[in-house]
């Protein structure tokens, strides 16, 4: 498949921002590689990478250089990382889950039930989410 420019794109290979051209409020203008400035989109931030939004934040003269190349250490930052535990069930079997809130997806079915076993590397937001459940029911009684 070609764009606009006749340049072969390979829509496998999904978006690959080029660039953030400009800033308005918490969207950003992103240049696109491999296709043409009239395809620039307007993009909240939560939708860009945070090593691409950390570079230009840094410093907004960055804003229209390219973006930086994304590192391993960058790639695992990018791992799924938990914002909020929003809810707390026991199953039948006493498996205990969580209502896991995933940084950077809003949409609410994006959330997830974990089981507690998946959240051995955030014990402390698991204790203070069960510290203020506790005080929750405490003032119900």
């Amino acid at each position: 498949m070609k764009n606009k420019d006749n340049k072969e794109v390979n829509k496998d290979d999904g978006y690959n921002i080029e660039a953030l051209i400009e800033k308005k409020g918490s969207k950003y203008l992103v240049k696109w590689e491999n296709y043409p400035e009239d395809e620039n989109t307007w993009e909240p931030r939560a939708s860009i990478p945070d090593y691409i939004l950390q570079f230009y934040e840094d410093d907004l003269s960055r804003l229209g250089k390219p973006a930086p190349a994304q590192t391993a250490e960058d790639n695992e930052e990018d791992a799924f990382e938990i914002e909020m535990i929003l809810d707390k069930r026991v199953s039948k079997g006493e498996k205990v889950e969580y209502l896991i809130k995933w940084k950077n997806f809003d949409d609410p079915v994006d959330y997830t039930w974990e089981p507690v076993d998946n959240l051995e590397d955030v014990k402390d937001m698991v204790a203070k989410f069960e510290k203020e459940l506790e005080g929750k029911l405490f003032f119900q009684i």
